[in-house]
Order: structure tokens, then sequence, then C-alpha cells
């Protein structure tokens, strides 16, 4: 049986973000939504799991779906409807978590989350999804996986004494970082033997992002660990790591990414 994390009620802090969300967290390959839409009927119906501020709504809007948007933070939600209400394909936005939505059997071609689906209960993260979809429909799950990489020209590794000094490194049973094309999300050895699901598929995107030191640490306040910290706790490592990207890194980082498409047919 696979434990639940223990900060799951840090999830809702991301509502206290919502205009730096808005602002640094990137969007996806459109290549992806390619490949995703390439599985999908025309017009197809798709519950998004976790939208934000919708960071993916408006590319699935954009390709013809018409999307119910799960949002658990309330302002996430708000937010949401002022950028992408008045799309005609936005059917409806829901303020609830996923697991409480009480959305209808047997309604969606897909359910979709992206960089999101880690915050819904282990015990939701089939049987809801199956319960929703149409026989044959898709879950598809999208990562944003932070990749060991030449790219990043070592920073990621020379930054950890700072974490660790301000209490925020990385735990002990943290997986190591992977090589791009070995980039993997937790959900597919959870898909695979799953009875739920069948012709699990696993896609790479290579999505490196860019920042300066300014740019840097406005996603790092959208991050849920960091906004769960005392705020002067997460302002002075934000302090030493954005000094430290001026100083040892002439001002500008490489974060090198791989985004994963994860897919599996509804049984």
């Amino acid at each position: 049986m696979v434990s639940e994390r223990s900060d799951l009620d840090n999830r809702r802090g991301f509502d206290q973000a919502v205009d730096r969300y808005e602002r640094a967290r990137h969007g996806y390959p459109p290549s992806m939504f390619d490949d995703l839409f390439a599985m999908l009927p025309a017009g197809c119906q798709v519950c998004e799991i976790g939208p934000g501020t919708g960071q993916a709504t408006g590319d699935l809007l954009d390709r013809g779906a018409s999307v119910t948007a799960v949002e658990l933070g309330t302002s996430m939600a708000q937010r949401l409807v002022a950028r992408l209400g008045h799309h005609p394909g936005l059917v409806e936005v829901i303020k609830a978590p996923f697991e409480d939505a009480r959305l209808p059997d047997d309604a969606y071609d897909a359910v979709f989350s992206a960089t999101a689906y880690h915050w819904i209960p282990t015990w939701a993260q089939t049987t809801e999804p199956a319960r929703i979809l149409h026989h044959g429909g898709v879950l598809a799950i999208v990562d944003s996986l932070q990749v060991d990489s030449p790219d990043d020209d070592g920073f990621w590794e020379r930054v950890q004494p700072i974490f660790d000094r301000h209490g925020a490194g990385r735990p002990p049973d943290d997986p190591p970082v992977e090589a791009p094309d070995e980039a993997t999300p937790s959900m597919l050895a959870i898909l695979r033997v799953t009875d739920e699901f069948a012709d699990v598929e696993l896609r790479r995107y290579r999505w490196d992002q860019h920042y300066t030191a300014d740019q840097y640490g406005e996603l790092h306040r959208t991050y849920s660990g960091w906004l769960a910290m005392p705020e002067a706790d997460g302002e002075a490592l934000l302090a030493d790591v954005c000094a430290f990207i001026d100083s040892d890194d002439d001002g500008h980082i490489v974060r090198p990414l791989v985004i994963t498409l994860l897919t599996a047919r509804r049984l």
C-alpha cells in the first residue's frame, strides 16, 4: 500500500500566492498538447484537476476541449474565472478538492492534471478518475521534473549548502535527480499495476527554464515548502540564494527540466 504524503495540507498554501503563481509558473510544450489531443475525440470533455491560474487550461480550450476545472483554492478559482471564464469552451470551475468534488460518473473523455496530481490523496488517484471517465477515456498526468544536466553548470549542487543551512535541503529519502531520458513520474509504477487502466505510455519533453536571480526568487515563493515556512525564514533563505546567483553565476541560472506526459486508458 502506498503511504499518504505527510504534507498534504500544504496544498492549500498556493492560494496565498495567486499573483506570483500567475507570473512565475511556466506553461507546457505545445508538442505535448499535440500528442495528448491526438488521443482524444474532437470537442472532448475534459476534467482538469488543480488548474491553478490556468497555466495549461488555455491550451486545452484552444484545442477545442470543454473543461470542467476542479480547483480547491478560492483565490485560484476566482483568478481562473477572471482569466478564462469568458471562453466559450470553459464549462465550469468547481471549487473543491478533487476527491470531494462529487463529479458525475462516466462523464469525461479525459482527466488531465499538470504538476498537481501529487496533491491528490493516494486512495483517489486511480479510483476517482476511473469512476468519472468514459470507458476508453484517457487519464493524462503531467509532471515537471528537474533533471541532471551539464547545462546548469553545476549550480544546483553548488547551491545545496545554502538550502541545508536554512533547514530546507533535500530530505534524506529523496530519490536522486535523473538523467533527462530517464526522468520518471511516480504515478508510472502505480498505473502499470492498477486494474482500472491499460495502455500506459510515458512521453518526455525537454523544457529547460532560464531565470535571473529575481525571477528564480519569485518562482521559489510559489513552492509549497516555502509557503509553509515562517515568512522571515523563507525570505532569509531566498536572500542568500539570490545573492549566490548574482555573485557566482553572473545573475543567471538554468533549471534543466523534463516535462513528462503519462497517459493511460480507462478499461
